[in-house]
């Protein structure tokens, strides 16, 4: 059971390292739409794209923190 935790763990912290990458390149491009379409539209679409990169990162990132904390509680 141990060797399942350990992957599982290792698994989510190798996913992480495209996620971050991915998640500069979200704010890139949202910072991109901001600046340059401007106006309301663009504002409006990088508003959405800043959140839901975001949000995406926070799940990334807890998903290592969760895997973390609760592998040493689970027992079988």
């Amino acid at each position: 059971m141990e060797q399942l935790v350990t992957g599982i763990t290792s698994f989510i912290t190798w996913l992480q390292i495209p996620a971050v990458v991915c998640y500069a390149l979200a704010l890139l491009f949202g910072g991109y739409e901001m600046l340059f379409i401007g106006g309301q539209q663009g504002s409006a679409n990088a508003k959405k794209v800043f959140i839901s990169s975001t949000v995406a990162f926070i799940i990334i990132k807890g998903a290592n923190a969760l895997a973390t904390s609760l592998g040493g509680k689970i027992n079988f």
